[in-house]
C-alpha cells in the first residue's frame, strides 16, 4: 500500500515536470529555436524524458513480480541503482549545458536497459525512435502596435466585465481581502501589538481565493513561522556582533529567494530569522527571543484572520463535479489499456497520445479530488473509494505500458478481446450512472499470460469499485 500511493504520487510529479519543459520549451519564440544547438538538445532531452518515463513505469511494475533466484534479483536491484546514477548525471550535465557528456551517458543507459531485461521476470525493452506528440511551437506571429493595442484593450474590457459580478470569484476575493485587512488593522491598534504589520502581510499572503488552497497556505505558514522563530532566537544568542549578523543574514537572504519556488513553508521557515535579525538592527538592545516570539504570534494571528475570512466571508468553493473528472481518467486509462493489449496493430504515435491523456487526466482527477478533500476537511466513504479508483488506474496504466513496452507481447486473443470490450461497456454504464446487472465470467487463467491476467483482474476490481462499492457510498 505505501509503495502504491509513493508511485502514484511520484508518477503524478514526473508527469507534471514533464508538461512544464514541454511547455516551456514550446513558448520558446522562433528566433531562439532554429539552428539553436542549445533548443535542439533540450528537445532531444524531452523526447528521451518521455521514453525513460514509459520506460521506467514498466518496469516498476515489472520489478514487482520477484524472481525466486536471489542472485537476479540483486542483479536487477544493482542494475536499476546504477541506472538511477546515471540519470542524475544527465540531469546535472543537461543543467550545466555540457552537452558533450550526455551521448556517453545515453549509450551506456541503454546497455544498462539491454542488461536489465534478463533479470527481470517481464523483460521490458526501452523504446528507440521514440516521436513526441502533441508538441507545437509558438508559432511566428507579427502585428502592428495598434492592432497589438486593441487587442490588449478588449481582453482588459473583457476581463472587467466579467469580474462586474457578485459571482465573480475576483471580486469577492477582492472584497475579502479588503475587509479582513482592515480588521485585521484595527485588532493590532486595538492590542497594541508591536510590529503588527506582519500580520498584516501574513494575512495577505495566505489568504486565497478558494477554501482549498487557503487552507494548507495557512499550516505552511505557521509551521515555517514556528521553526524560524526558534533558528532566529538561536542565531540571535549564538551571535552578537553586528557584523556577525550581517554575515548570517546573507545565506538567510540567499535560501528564501532560492526555496521561494520550491517550497512555501521553507521559504517562510528562512524568511522568519531575516526578518527578526534585520528588526533587531531597528531596535538595538532588544532581545532577539522576544522578536522571534513577537514575529511568531503575528503570523499566528494572520493565520487565523485568513482563516475566518476564508470559511464566513462569501466562501469560495471549487466548481467541481468530481465524477466527471473520474470518468475521464478512467476512459483515458481504459483505452491505453485496450489499446495496449491490441498493440501490434496501434502505432507508437498513437500510444503515446493515448499514454498522455491517461497520465493527466489521472493528475487531474486526483488533485480535484484533494482540493474537495482539503474543503470539507473530512473523507467520505465515496472519497476513499474514488482514491481507491484512481489508485488502481495507475496500476492499470502500468500494466498498459508493461503491454506495450513487453519482450514477450503477443496478439491479444479473441475471448480476451470479447471479453475487455463486455467489460468496456459495463464501466462505461456505471460512469454514466445506468447501473445494470452484469455478470461476466473471467477468461481462463491459464490461457493469459501473467500481463494479461493483471490487465483482467484490474479491469474486474475497477468494476466492482464503481459498482457495488459506489452504490454502497451513495447508499
Amino acid at each position: 500500500g505505501e509503495w502504491a500511493m509513493h508511485a502514484a504520487r511520484f508518477r503524478a510529479d514526473a508527469r507534471a515536470a514533464l508538461e512544464r519543459s514541454r511547455d516551456a520549451l514550446a513558448n520558446l519564440p522562433a528566433s531562439r529555436t532554429g539552428g539553436a544547438v542549445t533548443y535542439d538538445t533540450l528537445l532531444g532531452l524531452l523526447t528521451d524524458g518521455e521514453a525513460l518515463f514509459a520506460y521506467l513505469i514498466a518496469v516498476s511494475g515489472a520489478s514487482e513480480k520477484v524472481p525466486d533466484d536471489l542472485r537476479r534479483t540483486q542483479r536487477a536491484a544493482r542494475l536499476l541503482n546504477t541506472i538511477g546514477e546515471v540519470l542524475r548525471d544527465i540531469g546535472v550535465a543537461a543543467g550545466d549545458a555540457r552537452w558533450e557528456r550526455l551521448a556517453d551517458q545515453q549509450r551506456r543507459l541503454r546497455r544498462l536497459a539491454s542488461r536489465l531485461e534478463g533479470a527481470l521476470l517481464e523483460p521490458v525493452k526501452l523504446q528507440s525512435g521514440f516521436e513526441l506528440v502533441d508538441f507545437a511551437p509558438r508559432e511566428p506571429h507579427t502585428e502592428r502596435w495598434s492592432e497589438c493595442a486593441m487587442r490588449l484593450a478588449a481582453r482588459a474590457g473583457a476581463t472587467l466585465k466579467a469580474n462586474l459580478s457578485w459571482q465573480s470569484v475576483g471580486l469577492r476575493h477582492a472584497a475579502r481581502v479588503g475587509v479582513t485587512t482592515t480588521a485585521g488593522f484595527l485588532v493590532i491598534r486595538a492590542l497594541g501589538l508591536p510590529f503588527g504589520y506582519w500580520a498584516t502581510m501574513a494575512t495577505l499572503l495566505i489568504l486565497q481565493p478558494s477554501i482549498a488552497a487557503t487552507w494548507p497556505r495557512s499550516i505552511e505558514r505557521a509551521a515555517g513561522s514556528i521553526v524560524g522563530g526558534v533558528l532566529a532566537a538561536a542565531i540571535g544568542y549564538a551571535i552578537h556582533s553586528p557584523l556577525g549578523i550581517s554575515l548570517a543574514v546573507f545565506p538567510l537572504v540567499m535560501a528564501t529567494m532560492a526555496l521561494r519556488p520550491v517550497s512555501y513553508s521553507l521559504f517562510v521557515l528562512f524568511l522568519t530569522p531575516a526578518f527578526v535579525l534585520v528588526a533587531d538592527f531597528a531596535t538595538p538592545g532588544a532581545n532577539e527571543f522576544v522578536f522571534a516570539l513577537t514575529r511568531l504570534g503575528n503570523n499566528v494571528l494572520g493565520c487565523v484572520l485568513a482563516l475566518l475570512a476564508t470559511f464566513l466571508l462569501w466562501p469560495t468553493r471549487e466548481k467541481l463535479d468530481l465524477r466527471v473528472y473520474l470518468g475521464n481518467a478512467v476512459r483515458a486509462n481504459l483505452a491505453y489499456l485496450r489499446a495496449s493489449l491490441e498493440t501490434p496493430w496501434r502505432r507508437d504515435k498513437d500510444m503515446e497520445r493515448l499514454r498522455r491523456a491517461a497520465g493527466l487526466t489521472s493528475n487531474n482527477a486526483e488533485e480535484a479530488l484533494g482540493r474537495v478533500r482539503l474543503e470539507k476537511l473530512e473523507d467520505s466513504m465515496a472519497d476513499t473509494v474514488t482514491l481507491t479508483v484512481l489508485s488502481l488506474l495507475r496500476r492499470m496504466a502500468g500494466t498498459a505500458t508493461q503491454l506495450r513496452l513487453s519482450a514477450n507481447r503477443r496478439a491479444m486473443p479473441a475471448e480476451l478481446g470479447a471479453w475487455v470490450a463486455a467489460l468496456s461497456e459495463a464501466i462505461e454504464a456505471a460512469l454514466n450512472r445506468t447501473l445494470q446487472p452484469v455478470r461476466l465470467d473471467l477468461p481462463e487463467r491459464e490461457r493469459l499470460t501473467s500481463l494479461e491476467a493483471d490487465a483482467v483482474g484490474e479491469l474486474a476490481r475497477v468494476h466492482r469499485l464503481l459498482t457495488e462499492k459506489m452504490r454502497e457510498a451513495r447508499g
